[in-house]
């Protein structure tokens, strides 16, 4: 075997990248979505998650991850929405984890989040 980098670290810091671009798209869309009239901080944020992996043989491994952080109040209209988009609520923000989404579905939960807070901001 040559020297350098180990055979998994090369898609590894693949899959990372792309996982970061989509966090970006995410933010993106929701950003070019967001209403004047939305609350103060609803801009998404960017975030590193860290989700337990949940199971089996490694309980309590921690995957890394990346997630468009937005307001926690957006949660549960979310979860009704149709398709339901499910997030983490972590220190008061709700995050979309990207390892989750594919980026065909960038836009579809742009679209929801958006539908989200306009029936949020009628309540």
């Amino acid at each position: 075997m040559s020297a350098g980098s180990p055979p998994l670290e090369k898609p590894a810091r693949s899959r990372r990248r792309r996982l970061v671009k989509r966090r970006t798209q995410i933010k993106n869309e929701i950003s070019a979505a967001h209403s004047p009239r939305c609350p103060e901080g609803s801009l998404p944020r960017l975030s590193d998650v860290a989700p337990l992996g949940g199971g089996g043989a490694l309980p309590t491994a921690e995957f890394a991850s990346y997630a468009c952080s937005l307001e926690r109040e957006l949660a549960e209209p979310l979860r009704r929405n149709e398709p339901p988009v499910v997030g983490i609520v972590r220190d008061d923000r709700l995050l979309l984890d990207c390892r989750t989404l594919t980026d065909s579905e960038v836009d579809e939960v742009a679209a929801a989040v958006a539908a989200a807070r306009g029936r949020s901001m009628r309540a």
